[in-house]
């Protein structure tokens, strides 16, 4: 064989092996079914009549920024949500301290009564 076969021989090899590991290729195969989707996403908005999506977002030349916007927002709704979480469980504990608070300033006294 001449080294142009060999060397073809071998990316082939390669291909076949990494094809039969499942785990690898199923990865890239969502990773292109994701850039796919925003592809489509792109085209139906830069396709649509009005030059608006639902949202009022204007479909300009670079639908690219519309489809990151649109993740962009999702991320912020993630963000939002985290956030008020963790604002619900400050309050309880807030609450829980001012509580305890009151609970100690009274055996304070209860204490002070006894001496």
């Amino acid at each position: 064989m001449r080294p142009e076969e060999e060397a073809i021989r071998t990316k082939l090899e390669n291909m076949l092996q990494s094809l039969r590991r499942p785990v690898p290729m199923k990865g890239q195969i969502q990773e292109f079914q994701a850039r796919i989707q925003m592809l489509k996403d792109a085209r139906r908005l830069a396709a649509d009549p009005a030059g608006a999506n639902p949202r009022g977002d204007v479909a300009g030349a670079d639908e690219t920024l519309v489809v990151l916007a649109d993740e962009d927002q999702t991320g912020l709704a993630m963000v939002h949500e985290a956030l008020e979480g963790q604002q619900r469980g400050l309050q309880l504990l807030s609450d829980l301290v001012n509580n305890d608070q009151k609970d100690v300033a009274t055996m304070s006294r209860g204490y002070k009564e006894v001496l």
